[in-house]
């Protein structure tokens, strides 16, 4: 079942506010939570189910994608480390990431999608070019 969370905070605090949305409303049985940007649309399932596995086999309490170098999204969070992300007024999950680097696991993937997102007519271009649909 998917649950829609409205952030009604949206214009302040970039993402780090619809993450704590997100946090504030799952239930405390929740181990984990996958953090997904929202303008990611080329993400394959694949490297959702690559970082999953990953958490689940216990490489990490925070485990992201990295593909030639450069870490992307998305990153999952390890509930142990939900109180420093909610307990952000500025920033990113990123400022969260940087304070454990030994419990980060990188899962090398090779798929370019966890570092492209769509912040302008450009980007929605590219990705449009990029899945055929031009």
């Amino acid at each position: 079942p998917v649950r829609v969370v409205h952030n009604p905070d949206y214009r302040q605090g970039e993402m780090i506010s619809s993450v704590q949305a997100g946090l504030r409303a799952l239930p405390q049985e929740i181990a984990a939570c996958l953090v997904v940007m929202g303008d990611q649309p080329a993400l394959s399932v694949r490297v959702v189910d690559q970082v999953l596995l990953a958490y689940g086999r216990g490489r990490g309490e925070i485990v992201a994608p990295v593909y030639e170098g450069q870490r992307g999204h998305p990153v999952l969070f390890d509930c142990r480390y939900w109180p420093e992300l909610l307990a952000l007024e500025a920033g990113a999950p990123r400022d969260v990431i940087a304070r454990y680097p030994d419990r980060l696991h990188l899962v090398p993937v090779d798929d370019d999608s966890i570092l492209r997102d769509i912040d302008t007519p450009e980007d929605y271009r590219r990705e449009r070019r990029l899945a055929g649909l031009e």
